[in-house]
């Protein structure tokens, strides 16, 4: 039985797209992918709208009161919230660190139960709750389409 999880696609923006603050459209989302003062890495965040500052510069003002620091365009990528649905002979990398699971180790999936955990060929239980709490981007899918394959942070 398939599942459905919700992921984050990048747009590939440039660094020159990601220094303008007229790029940014009100609910937009941010993945922060480098933890600084005032953001967590694997963060997701959406934009609000732009405001002008003090200094007549626009700002990235997000949801949450936040303002998204543009110069620091390589701590983030902008992209999409999309549902990909998971199924049988599927491919996992993780990204994050689990139980009893490291950063970087593959999987694939051998089935899904009702609950939303993933079992793999290997053995291994990823569990719903344990995975994907916090809106934390914790794995990779692997979707192969046509010789092509692309990449979607789960969350």
């Amino acid at each position: 039985m398939p599942v459905s999880k919700e992921t984050f696609t990048s747009d590939n923006w440039t660094s020159t797209q990601k220094k303008l603050a007229s790029n940014y459209v009100s609910g937009q989302n941010i993945l922060i992918t480098i933890e600084d003062d005032k953001f967590k890495k694997n963060e997701l965040v959406t934009v609000d709208k732009i405001i002008i500052d003090k200094h007549n510069k626009q700002r990235v003002l997000l949801q949450d009161g936040r303002n998204l620091i543009i110069s620091k365009y390589k701590n983030f990528e902008v992209g999409q919230l999309k549902n990909l649905e998971i199924c049988k002979g599927e491919k996992i990398m993780t990204r994050m660190p689990s139980k009893n699971i490291a950063n970087g180790d593959t999987f694939t999936v051998k089935k899904t139960d009702s609950d939303g955990n993933i079992i793999t060929e290997e053995g291994v239980l990823i569990g719903s709750a344990e995975i994907f709490a916090y809106h934390a981007a914790l794995l990779y899918i692997l979707v192969f389409n046509n010789d092509q394959s692309s990449f979607h942070f789960l969350l």
